[in-house]
């Protein structure tokens, strides 16, 4: 064997050995790409969200009471909870701190509250980045009832 055979064989052995490892890169970036584009359920509503007490006694309370009316198409970020300037309010409502109110409407709807009475009021300093604030008034227990009675 002189040395161009030798050249010619280790020339044949290297591109066998790229045309391996070409195919094989191939392969994984198939399977890679293949598994990212499944796609993930997103919620409908995405709604950073103030509770304020105006009655019912505890804000708190009331975020752990709605969760499981909104699970299921909202994902609600509570962003804060206070008690409204208002104590003992009788009637709950909603309030959008965004000009689209589609989801301060949804909100609404599925706690029982009339949609057409959600007030607009953008926040001067929304640093929590607010896009709602429930206030909970007196009626509010009789509201979650409601909506859980007309849903059975």
């Amino acid at each position: 064997m002189n040395k161009n055979s030798i050249r010619r064989i280790a020339l044949a052995v290297l591109g066998l050995a790229f045309v391996a490892v070409a195919t094989y890169v191939t392969l994984i970036t198939t399977k890679v790409v293949s598994g990212v584009s499944l796609t993930a359920e997103t919620p409908d509503h995405v709604v950073n969200l103030r509770v304020l007490d105006a009655g019912v006694g505890d804000a708190k309370a009331v975020v752990n009471d709605i969760i499981p009316y909104l699970k299921s198409d909202f994902e609600i970020r509570i962003v804060e909870t206070a008690v409204f300037e208002v104590n003992n309010l009788t009637h709950s409502f909603v309030i959008s701190h965004e000009k689209n109110r589609d989801n301060a409407i949804a909100l609404a709807e599925r706690l029982g509250l009339n949609p057409d009475e959600i007030i607009y009021k953008p926040l001067e300093y929304n640093n929590i980045q607010a896009s709602a604030t429930l206030v909970a008034g007196l009626d509010f227990d009789s509201l979650l009832s409601l909506t859980s009675y007309l849903e059975d």
